[in-house]
C-alpha cells in the first residue's frame, strides 16, 4: 500500500500569501524561500484509509507551517487525500514526513500510547522515493506495525459451535506502549496471559479468528484453547518468529474430540487491513450466506445461498441455484439407516396444499404448514437433513461418481442435502401459502423434480416436485436423475 504526499505548486497566487513567522531572518533568503511555496494534498493507491495522520519536520519552515502538518488529519477525496478542513502550504522540500493510520487527534511525532490486547492493525509510513518539479511528490509505503496471527479451525461436525478462541505464549503479549508516527513498541508486557475472543459460531464452514500481536524475533511457545459446544479443546506449539506485517496461518482441527494443528504457512507481506464486509447485526430472512460462512446484507460474487430461516443468529439458507447436471442418489446400495413410510403419517404420497381447482382427489391431497407438529417418524416431520447428509456421507467410504449428490457435499464445505420436509417448506415460502413469496435478487427459484436425503428404503428415496408440489417416494437411489438444490447451516 503505497501513500504519495502530493504538493502542487501554486504559482502567482502563492505571491498574495502573507507569513506570520520566518525562520531565517535573512531577507534574500526568505524571498527565494517563498517562490518556492507549494500547497499541499496527499494521495493515496488504494482507499482503504478512509482518514489518516500526517506529521511534517521541518527546518525551513515558519512556525504557522510547522502547525499545519503536526498531526493534520487527511481525508480521502477524489483519488487523493486531502487536509480535512483548508489547505497546507509549505516551501520546505527537505522536510521529512510521517503518516500513521488510524488518525488520533493531538498526537505529536514521539507521542506513545497504552494499547491492550485485542490488538488491531496499526499502520505507518516509510518513505520510498520523493522528486521535485512543478509538484512535489514524497512515494510513502504504508507498514504495518502489528503481525497477524491467524487460525482457521475446521471441524468434522458443521453442527458444532465455536464460542471460545484463546491465545497465550511466552512473547504473547497483552500490552504495551505504541508510538503511531514511527510504528514503535515499548514496555511490553503481560505475556503468558490469555488473549480471549468470545464468539457464535456455527462450524458450516471454515472459521477464521485474526489476531494481532506486537512483533517479536525470536521463538515463542503458544498455547491455543477453543471451546466447542461447552467443552475446552487445548493445542501447543512453538512460533519461530512474529514479523511485523507478516502474516502466520496455524490450520486447526476439531476431529475425535481432538484438537490438533493440521498445517501452517507464513506471509512475509500480507495485504494490511481487512476488507469492507456488509455484515449485518441481526441476521434477516432475504440475507446472503457467503463462500467463507458470514451472512452479508448484500450480494455479491462471493454470495453463495440466500437464509430463508432465522432465528437471528442462526438458521438455514438454500443454494441461489442448482448444482450443475442431474445427479443420482447413490450408484452403490447406501442408505442411512433412518427410512419413513409415511409423509404425514398416513399417506405415502401426494400434492401440497393442492389448490380447490386443481382437481386433486382428496386421498393425494396434503395439507402443509411449517406449524403443524407433524411426528418425527414421517417424512414432514423430519426437517434435519443435516444428520441424513451426515451419516450417508460417514457410511460412504470413498468419493462416488461425479453424478453422485454425495460426491457434490464432499466438494461443497458447510452444505447438506435436504431432507423433503425442508424442500416443502421451501416450497410453501416461494409459493406464498402463509403470506407474501419468498424471494431475494439473485435467487432461481426451483423448478421440477429434486433429490432428497429422506429415504422410503435401502433402494428408494422421496422426491418433491417443485413445480407441481407433489412429494413422493420409491424412487430407484441408483437410476432416477434429478436436480440438487443445496441447502446450508449458519
Amino acid at each position: 500500500m503505497i501513500v504519495l504526499l502530493f504538493l502542487v505548486s501554486c504559482g502567482s497566487k502563492e505571491s498574495n500569501v502573507t507569513t506570520t513567522q520566518a525562520i531565517s531572518t535573512a531577507e534574500s533568503v526568505r524571498n527565494q524561500w517563498l517562490k518556492v511555496r507549494k500547497a499541499a494534498g496527499c494521495g493515496v493507491l488504494l482507499p482503504l484509509l478512509n482518514r489518516v495522520g500526517i506529521y511534517s519536520v521541518s527546518s525551513d519552515a515558519t512556525m504557522d507551517e510547522k502547525l499545519m502538518l503536526n498531526g493534520m488529519p487527511f481525508t480521502f477525496s477524489n483519488d487523493f487525500f486531502r487536509p480535512e478542513s483548508g489547505s497546507v502550504i509549505t516551501g520546505d522540500t527537505t522536510a521529512t514526513f510521517y503518516v500513521c493510520y488510524p488518525f488520533i487527534s493531538g498526537l505529536t511525532l514521539k507521542d506513545t500510547l497504552v494499547k491492550r490486547a485485542p490488538f488491531t492493525d496499526l499502520l505507518y509510513g516509510r518513505e520510498l522515493s520523493r522528486s521535485l518539479s512543478n509538484r512535489f511528490l514524497v512515494r510513502m509505503k504504508m507498514i504495518s506495525a502489528a503481525s497477524l496471527l491467524r487460525f482457521r479451525i475446521e471441524s468434522s461436525d458443521m453442527t458444532d459451535r465455536l464460542s471460545l478462541l484463546s491465545v497465550s505464549g511466552e512473547r504473547v503479549y497483552t500490552q504495551g506502549k505504541y508510538q503511531p508516527y514511527t510504528g514503535e513498541w515499548f514496555s511490553l508486557a503481560g505475556n503468558n496471559k490469555p488473549i480471549r475472543f468470545d464468539c457464535d459460531r456455527l462450524m458450516n464452514n471454515y472459521q477464521f479468528v485474526n489476531v494481532y500481536l506486537p512483533p517479536f524475533d525470536g521463538p515463542s511457545d503458544l498455547s491455543v484453547s477453543l471451546k466447542m459446544n461447552g467443552t475446552d479443546y487445548v493445542t501447543r506449539t512453538v512460533l519461530p518468529h512474529l514479523k511485523r506485517g507478516s502474516m502466520t496461518q496455524l490450520n486447526l482441527q476439531l476431529a475425535d474430540k481432538k484438537l490438533s494443528i493440521v498445517s501452517s504457512w507464513l506471509e512475509e507481506n500480507r495485504a494490511l487491513l481487512e476488507p469492507v464486509v456488509h455484515k449485518t447485526d441481526s441476521i434477516k430472512v432475504g440475507d446472503y450466506l457467503q463462500r467463507d460462512g458470514s451472512v452479508s446484507t448484500l450480494m455479491d460474487s462471493m454470495s453463495v445461498a440466500v437464509v430463508f430461516q432465522t432465528d437471528g443468529k442462526h438458521g438455514k439458507a438454500v443454494a441461489l441455484a442448482d448444482v450443475n447436471g442431474r445427479k443420482i442418489f447413490s450408484s452403490r446400495r447406501l442408505t442411512s439407516g433412518k427410512f419413513f413410510k409415511t409423509v404425514d403419517g398416513k399417506k405415502r404420497e401426494g400434492f401440497i396444499n393442492a389448490s380447490q381447482s386443481a382437481g386433486v382427489d382428496d386421498a393425494y391431497r396434503l395439507v402443509y404448514k411449517p406449524s403443524i407438529p407433524y411426528e418425527p417418524k414421517c417424512v414432514l416431520g423430519f426437517t434435519d437433513g443435516v444428520a441424513l447428509s451426515n451419516s450417508l456421507l460417514r457410511k460412504q467410504k470413498d468419493r462416488g461418481g461425479e453424478d453422485e449428490m454425495l460426491t457434490v457435499l464432499q466438494d461443497v464445505k458447510g452444505a447438506y442435502v435436504p431432507s423433503a420436509a425442508e424442500m416443502v417448506m421451501l416450497y410453501y415460502l416461494v409459493q406464498g401459502f402463509g403470506e407474501r413469496p419468498f424471494a431475494a435478487s439473485g435467487f432461481i427459484i426451483p423448478e421440477g423434480e429434486y433429490l432428497t436425503s429422506s429415504e422410503y428404503s435401502e433402494e428408494t428415496f422421496y422426491m418433491f416436485d417443485f413445480t407441481s408440489g407433489v412429494l413422493a417416494g420409491s424412487f430407484s437411489k441408483q437410476f432416477a436423475r434429478m436436480g440438487l438444490r443445496l441447502f446450508y447451516l449458519f
